[in-house]
């Protein structure tokens, strides 16, 4: 019986690490720090803050895993740099993804998107990342709908007639 039993743990611990280090994303009781850079299951990407050529300023965005000097690929508050180490990127109590900074409140949000409570937003193998209803399963916003200077594969090119947006 004692055999059993700590086979037992021992595939439950195994199964927590390999749980905990799938998932490479946000939630509401977990939002992104500073130096925190979580990565895609695949090792390809990273998300987290970042400051480019060592400046004040920092950024939240997604970048290849490893690659010296740092191949950003996406950008989330490209036109507002935040300098606060206190802030963060997550979940506000609306349901939508943001980066509140400290002292100013919010730099950079998705818009009211009214996710449910539990979602997550997470970086996809692809170096996407999408923010997931928990009750609907359905992606409520998604990175690669709002790129900035680089395709990745699987990404896709929007082109708005109307309003003559990308």
């Amino acid at each position: 019986m004692g055999k059993k039993r700590i086979v037992f743990f021992a595939y439950l611990l195994l199964c927590t690490i390999f749980i905990s280090l799938s998932f490479a994303g946000i939630t509401k009781a977990s939002p992104l720090s500073f130096g925190q850079t979580p990565s895609s299951s695949n090792g390809v990407y990273e998300l987290g803050f970042f400051s480019p050529n060592n400046s004040r300023n920092q950024y939240v965005g997604i970048w290849f895993k490893g690659i010296i000097p740092r191949v950003v690929v996406w950008v989330a508050n490209r036109e507002k740099p935040v300098t606060d180490s206190t802030a963060n990127f997550g979940i506000s109590s609306n349901g939508s993804l943001l980066l509140s900074n400290g002292k100013h409140g919010v730099v950079w949000s998705t818009g009211d998107i009214f996710a449910s409570n539990g979602s997550r937003a997470e970086l996809t193998d692809y170096g996407n990342l999408v923010f997931i209803d928990k009750a609907s399963g359905r992606t409520l916003w998604q990175s690669f709908e709002h790129l900035g200077n680089t395709l990745l594969p699987t990404s896709t090119m929007m082109y708005n007639l109307v309003t003559k947006d990308q």
